[in-house]
């Protein structure tokens, strides 16, 4: 790496009326102090991802064995879901976006006040945005795998019919207003 006059000053090895150093003394000052440069673009990454990107990405790597169990069971079964991917500041479990249905894993860590008011608040934010969300218990999951994904794929279903029906409906009254006008 070439040395500039920029990068001695940094390094504080040439100050403003000092001598100018021989090619002998920058070598020596080279070996004892690292001067660091600034990287080529090619090597900076432009596209750092965000810090919920990158907790969803260890969710996924290594899941809670409930998560695991329910999503053995599920797949395959219960169409295209999302797993542990970000969904607004938080990052819920199981998401189906086209039936607006997310599915909650909780531990002992739920059981406290402060993780109650955390839930409910994510619940609020979750519903604001129509989304409707389930939680089961890691116990229950444990104890009842099959009767939980057969709930929850009770629910898909009947959540596909009502947004087929709601999207119907939107549409005829998009063509009646057309008609109106």
């Amino acid at each position: 790496m070439k040395t500039s006059w920029a990068g001695l000053k940094r390094a504080n090895l040439y100050r403003a009326g000092a001598a100018v150093p021989t090619k002998s003394q920058l070598k020596k000052h080279r070996k004892k102090f690292k001067v660091i440069g600034v990287p080529h673009r090619r090597h900076i990454n432009w596209r750092q991802k965000p810090l919920l990107e990158l907790r969803a990405e260890q969710l996924q790597k290594r899941p809670a064995k409930a998560e695991a169990l329910l999503f053995g069971a599920l797949k395959g079964k219960a169409g295209h879901f999302h797993f542990n991917c970000p969904q607004g500041p938080y990052i819920p479990d199981f998401c189906w976006l086209k039936q607006r249905l997310i599915v909650e894993c909780d531990g002992a860590s739920h059981s406290t006040d402060q993780a109650k008011e955390h839930d409910a608040r994510r619940d609020e934010y979750f519903a604001s945005r129509e989304f409707l969300t389930i939680r089961y218990s890691n116990m229950r999951i444990f104890s009842d795998c099959d009767n939980v994904a057969a709930e929850i794929l009770a629910i898909l279903k009947s959540r596909e019919n009502q947004s087929g029906h709601n999207q119907a409906m939107l549409a005829t009254k998009q063509c009646s207003a057309n008609l109106k006008d």
